[in-house]
């Protein structure tokens, strides 16, 4: 190898240990929960470990949990740094003090901006990974809340807060946020990670009752009208809330994962009714507004109930194929540690600012540091660090084939019938019927985050995206194919396109070592690039496994990438020619793979004359 992995992160770990060595306990009482003291941490050995962190990104891919605690240290930095700049304001006025608060909020803002961002990136490398969304989450959330308070107190100050349209967007980027994480880890792809899933459906209420309290307090001061707050937006926002309930329910998770589940939607619905009930002061109006609430709540909680009962044949289906995968991360010693993964908090208070004035759902969205330290500071987690091998990979590859088995049936199931509805199928098969193929994408990715050196994984990964872009490629094709559903098969084939590109490239940065992954590079630009394929792309792949060292000594290996090349590109010319000599008035031409129909035609009969 062209550069030394092992050392790489050695260094980086014993930096970190300096740096948090006077910051921190090493155990409590009764578990080894490192708990962050009010000393600041070594910020020179700290910039000497992201010093470590930068030249590792440079030479290859960073696994999960080294992402985690790049971010980590990020903002400990960075907020550190900034506070050492800041006079101390012990002893001093109250206003001496507001500004302090101001400056400490200001700073953790700032290294939460940067934080975030890195987490953004890594969750492209590693979007299956659910414990990285739970903390990419709690840190946007985290950075609302930080946002939120210094809006309050500039108030307090008489200084300019955030402007509306900041604001909005701050809070659309944390909603496009868990819309992202459902679309990736919320489809029954975690279900023996159910914990975490429930942790991130805990936060996404917290989130909306934050934003119907907003909403509330603008209409409560008469400042509806700088959003143009309405009833139908309240009522549109507690639609969002129930809507949040029944994916909840729809969501299969493992034994204990979703043991308050109830307990959970019975709180965040009385809250909200709360709110709403409080914008209105005469009795009978209240009265009505509180029947109606408590109707919704029953109609709400008997379809909960139903798809409870539903999900939970489903769980039992999934769960003996995901007992496999933890059986297998068990014997490599990788498992998640699932209930000792969060430590009990204990009458956690929401910071160490004066918090009175920022809303008490607005504090929920401030995450707790010390629920992550046992995962971000301690020297003996091996979950999500890259360790998955060859017994893990294929327990997961043998989930994923199952689910691929079942998707063709599906496939097989609805050209013979049409979109006639069945109802004689099993709860697997109509959960991979409505969610296709993401849904095993996502197990896919899921199996990545914790095996992302293993190269029959990403090929195993590759040609399943390669059948799914092939097969809705032959869909638009047909001549029998209406104007919107080829419309909607273009758009699922240009996700695929990007997806495919994506993943080829993630492939070769974890497994630089591969020729068969670099072959699958090529030949995905090719399929997917159609008429704008440039040779030069084509010779940047061959170029990049020259360059990258690993097949150095394979000269059998480099020999046959560069036959692929110009195999790759002599299709695209093929292709090319095929397009124009094929085109007429009525349409464009045809690829020369294409499907195309073959004319009638009637012989002329011979006559014996």
């Amino acid at each position: 190898m062209s550069y030394n992995y092992d050392q790489c992160v050695q260094s980086i770990q014993e930096h970190r240990r300096r740096a948090y060595a006077n910051a921190s306990d090493t155990t409590t009482a009764d578990a080894a929960v490192v708990a962050i003291t009010t000393s600041t941490p070594d910020l020179e050995a700290l910039q000497q470990s992201m010093d470590e962190f930068a030249a590792l990104s440079k030479h290859c891919p960073m696994t999960p949990l080294l992402w985690m605690q790049y971010a980590h240290d990020t903002e400990v930095l960075m907020e550190g740094l900034m506070m050492l700049e800041s006079p101390s304001a012990e002893g001093g006025s109250e206003q001496q003090q507001l500004q302090q608060r101001l400056q400490q909020m200001q700073a953790k803002k700032i290294a939460l901006e940067s934080s975030t961002g890195i987490l953004e990136l890594a969750l492209a490398e590693f979007p299956g990974c659910a414990l990285f969304h739970l903390y990419y989450l709690e840190s946007l959330a985290d950075y609302v809340y930080q946002c939120e308070g210094l809006r309050q107190l500039n108030g307090e100050c008489g200084a300019v807060g955030m402007e509306v349209d900041d604001r909005q967007a701050t809070l659309d980027r944390l909603s496009a946020a868990f819309e992202i994480a459902w679309q990736s880890v919320g489809r029954g792809t975690h279900v023996n990670e159910g914990m975490i899933v429930s942790e991130i459906y805990r936060l996404h209420g917290s989130f909306l009752l934050f934003r119907l309290s907003s909403v509330v307090a603008e209409l409560k001061t008469g400042a509806a009208d700088v959003g143009m707050k309405s009833e139908s937006e309240i009522n549109t926002m507690l639609q969002q809330l129930s809507t949040l309930f029944q994916k909840w329910s729809k969501t299969p998770m493992g034994e204990g994962s979703n043991d308050e589940m109830m307990q959970d939607l019975e709180y965040l619905w009385d809250e909200a009714c709360s709110l709403l009930l409080s914008l209105y002061d005469g009795e009978q109006e209240k009265l009505k507004r509180k029947q109606d609430l408590e109707a919704q709540k029953v109609t709400l909680w008997a379809n909960i109930d139903g798809e409870r009962k539903k999900t939970s044949s489903l769980m039992n289906i999934l769960s003996s194929h995901e007992n496999e995968v933890d059986v297998a991360m068990s014997n490599e010693g990788i498992a998640l540690p699932k209930w000792s993964l969060f430590p009990h908090q204990p009458d956690v208070k929401m910071g160490d600012l004066n918090d009175s004035n920022i809303g008490r759902h607005a504090q929920s969205l401030k995450r707790i540091s010390s629920k992550w330290n046992q995962i971000l500071l301690g020297d003996e987690v091996r979950f999500l660090v890259g360790l998955g091998g060859s017994e893990t990979s294929r327990a997961f590859l043998k989930s994923a084939s199952i689910l691929q088995a079942v998707l063709q049936c599906t496939y097989q199931d609805k050209a013979k019938k049409g979109n006639v509805v069945d109802s004689g199928h099993s709860p697997l098969e109509d959960h991979v019927a409505t969610y296709k193929y993401s849904l095993i994408s996502s197990m896919y990715e899921r199996a990545l985050s914790e095996c992302p050196t293993v190269e029959s994984l990403w090929v195993s990964y590759m040609d399943f995206l390669r059948g799914e872009w092939i097969r809705l490629r032959n869909e638009t094709r047909k001549p029998q194919t209406q104007q919107q559903q080829e419309l909607h098969f273009q758009q699922q084939q240009e996700d695929l396109s990007s997806a495919l590109q994506s993943t080829s490239h993630r492939a070769i940065r974890n497994c630089p070592y591969s020729s068969s992954l670099f072959e699958i590079r090529m030949t995905t630009l090719g399929l997917t690039s159609m008429s704008n394929l440039e040779p030069d792309d084509i010779t940047a792949v061959t170029q990049e496994a020259t360059e990258l060292g690993f097949l150095d000594n394979n000269r059998g290996a480099m020999l046959h990438l560069r036959l692929v090349a110009i195999l790759v590109v002599k299709r695209r010319l093929l292709g090319l020619v095929s397009l124009q000599t094929t085109a007429t008035v009525n349409g464009p031409g045809k690829d020369y793979d294409a499907f195309e129909e073959m004319g009638s035609f009637n012989r002329k009969k011979s006559t014996n004359g």
